[in-house]
């Protein structure tokens, strides 16, 4: 998770920067080198449920709200909405199963279009992601 707002420049694909984790048995983050990496160690590739939430900063400017999950670089689901109608935080949710190799890396990206600078919100319940091996 995020202990402090992250700024993320329009049009701009940004990967979140953790600076927090609850649980991380196995050193699947760096957070001190890479810390916008979950990076599969050796001896644990298989099929695992990924999980995220970004909470995006009150603003009616724009006309998308992004969210996807790349491995390796390469983008492999998106979550794409419009900005609210009326003044709001916009929530977005992610989730998909990625089968990783050793040394596989995954990172969740996000992007606007709103023409300024706009926050992703921290806390554990707004902007997070989790995952578990489910093979």
């Amino acid at each position: 998770r995020i202990t402090s707002n992250q700024a993320i420049t329009t049009a701009t694909t940004t990967a979140v920067s953790w600076n927090s984790e609850d649980k991380d048995t196995d050193a699947f983050i760096d957070l001190a080198t890479q810390p916008t990496r979950v990076t599969v160690p050796n001896g644990h590739g298989g099929s695992y449920e990924f999980k995220g939430g970004v909470l995006w900063n009150a603003t009616l400017l724009g006309t998308y709200r992004l969210v996807a999950l790349y491995v390796n670089g390469v983008e492999k689901v998106r979550n794409q909405i419009r900005p609210p109608a009326t003044a709001g935080w916009v929530t977005q949710l992610i989730a998909e199963d990625l089968d990783l190799a050793n040394g596989d890396y995954v990172e969740m990206k996000v992007q606007h279009d709103a023409g300024v600078n706009e926050d992703i919100i921290f806390g554990s319940v707004y902007t997070w992601l989790s995952f578990n091996r489910i093979g």
